[in-house]
C-alpha cells in the first residue's frame, strides 16, 4: 500500500514537472495573456491550475479573495481590426485604455482572452470584496465607453461574477461573468450586468403570428409584414436570461425559413423553396436589435425579390426554377449561360439584374439555405446534408456554411 502511495506521488510530481515544462514553452518571455487563456480553458487539473496561478503571480494566500469581470467588445470594432493591418496595435491600445480606467479600482489586471473578450481580475484583502466597489462599475463603464467611442469607435459590455476565496475557482467564476456580460443581447451594447437576472424566464414562439407574417408576404403587404415583425420582437422585451439567447436566435431563423420558404413555394406552385435571401448572422447576432435589423433586411430583400420576379427575363426565370429543383447538381457559369442561350457577359448582366448577386454567389447561397433546412430537420448527419446539396468536400462545406450563416453546420445539427 505504501509502495502504491509513493508511486502515485511520484507520478503526480512527474506530471506537475511536465506541465511546468510545457507552460514554460507556451509562456515564452512569460506571456501572461497566453497563461490566462490556458487557465480559463478548463482543461487543467487542480494541481496544474495552482502551478500556473503561481507563475501568473497569484500564489496561495489565505488572506486574499478574488473578483472577475468579463468585457465583451463590440463586433464592429472586431471586424474593423481584422480588416486593418494595424489590428494588433488597435487591440493593445484598447487594452491599455481599459487598464487606465480600471486602475482607479483596487488591485486588478486586464487581459485579452479571446478575439472579442477580456477578463479583468480583481484581488482583495480579506475583509474587503466586490461588494465594496460594485457600485462604481456602472459609472466607470459609462466613462470608459465614452472614451472608447471617441478614440476607437467602439464600446464594451461588462458582466461581473461573484466573489471567491479559492483561486482555482477563477475559471468557473469567469464563466459566470461571461454569462452576465452576454445579457447585452437583450439590453444592447455598452450594458452592465451582475448576474443572470431572470433564469426562470419563459419565451415561446408564436405560431399564429408566424402564419400572419407569412400571409402578409403572400399578399405582398409589406407594411403589414413589418408591423407584425415589430410585434414579434416586442415579445422579447423584458426578458433577461442567457438560457434563452440561443432559443431566440433559433426561433428567429425558424420564423424566417417559414415565412420566406413557404412564400416562394406558393409563387412556384408547389416547387420547393430554396431561394437564399440573406440569412447571414442570425445565429451569431450579439443583440436583439442586431437580430431584428437582420430580419428586417431579409424581409425587405424578400419583397424586392418578389417584385423583381415580375419583370425578370423569362430565360433567367426558367433557370432560377431549375436551380431550385436541382440544387444537388453542380453547374458552371458557362453551362448556365448556355442553358439560357446567352453569351457569358450578357448572362452575367441579366442574372445580376434579376437576383442582385453574381451567379456563383447565388448558387452557393441557394445550397447553403437548402443545407440549413435539412440540418434544422435533424434527420440527416452533416456529411449526408453536404452530399444532398452536391458538395463532396466536408471541410469546404463547413467553411461555406459558416460564411453564410455565422455558425458551423454541426452546431445547427446539435440544436
Amino acid at each position: 500500500m505504501e509502495l502504491i502511495q509513493k508511486l502515485s506521488k511520484s507520478i503526480e510530481e512527474e506530471r506537475k514537472e511536465q506541465f511546468i515544462r510545457q507552460t514554460e514553452v507556451q509562456l515564452s518571455a512569460f506571456n501572461r495573456e497566453e497563461g490566462m487563456r490556458l487557465l480559463l480553458a478548463e482543461k487543467l487539473s487542480v494541481c496544474e491550475k495552482e502551478s500556473l496561478l503561481d507563475r501568473l503571480g497569484y500564489p496561495y494566500d489565505p488572506f486574499v479573495c478574488y473578483g472577475v469581470a468579463c468585457l465583451l467588445i463590440d463586433k464592429a470594432w472586431a471586424a474593423q481590426s481584422e480588416e486593418n493591418d494595424n489590428g494588433y496595435m488597435k487591440r493593445y491600445s484598447l487594452l491599455n485604455l481599459v487598464r487606465e480606467y480600471f486602475a482607479k479600482l483596487p488591485q486588478n489586471e486586464a487581459f485579452f482572452v479571446g478575439d472579442r473578450q477580456m477578463i479583468v481580475l480583481f484581488k482583495f484583502n480579506r475583509g474587503e470584496g466586490i461588494d465594496d466597489v460594485k457600485h462604481y462599475f456602472p459609472d466607470l463603464l459609462r466613462l470608459l465607453n465614452e472614451a472608447l467611442s471617441t478614440h476607437m469607435n467602439t464600446t464594451v459590455s461588462m458582466g461581473l461574477g461573484e466573489e471567491i476565496e479559492n483561486r482555482v475557482e477563477l475559471p468557473s467564476l469567469y464563466q459566470q461573468a461571461v454569462k452576465a456580460a452576454n445579457l447585452r443581447f437583450f439590453d444592447g451594447t455598452a450594458s452592465f450586468h451582475m448576474s443572470d437576472e431572470n433564469r426562470n424566464a419563459v419565451w415561446n414562439k408564436d405560431i399564429v403570428l408566424m402564419k400572419q407574417m407569412q400571409e402578409a408576404v403572400l399578399r405582398h403587404d409589406k407594411e403589414k409584414a413589418f408591423e407584425l415583425t415589430e410585434t414579434f420582437f416586442e415579445s422579447i422585451k423584458g426578458i433577461s436570461s442567457t438560457e434563452l439567447i440561443q432559443k431566440i436566435r433559433h426561433t428567429v431563423m425558424e420564423t424566417w425559413l417559414f415565412v420566406s420558404g413557404v412564400v416562394v413555394t406558393e409563387e412556384r406552385r408547389g416547387t420547393e423553396s430554396l431561394k437564399m435571401i440573406q440569412t447571414d448572422g442570425f445565429y451569431s447576432a450579439d443583440t436583439v436589435k442586431e437580430l431584428k435589423d437582420l430580419f428586417e433586411t431579409a424581409l425587405d430583400s424578400l419583397f424586392g425579390y418578389l417584385q423583381n420576379r415580375k419583370t425578370v427575363d423569362p430565360q433567367i426565370s426558367r433557370l432560377l426554377d431549375w436551380l431550385e429543383v436541382h440544387v444537388d447538381q453542380t453547374i458552371s457559369l458557362e453551362e448556365a449561360a448556355g442553358r439560357c442561350a446567352l453569351g457569358k457577359s450578357q448572362f452575367c448582366s441579366l442574372f445580376k439584374k434579376a437576383t442582385g448577386e453574381t451567379f456563383v454567389n447565388y448558387v452557393n447561397r441557394l445550397k447553403m439555405r437548402k443545407a440549413l433546412i435539412l440540418l434544422e430537420n435533424g434527420s440527416l448527419q452533416v456529411q449526408e446534408v453536404a452530399m444532398k446539396i452536391g458538395v463532396s468536400d466536408l471541410s469546404y462545406f463547413s467553411r461555406l456554411f459558416k460564411r453564410y450563416h455565422g455558425i458551423s453546420p454541426s452546431d445547427v445539427w446539435k440544436k
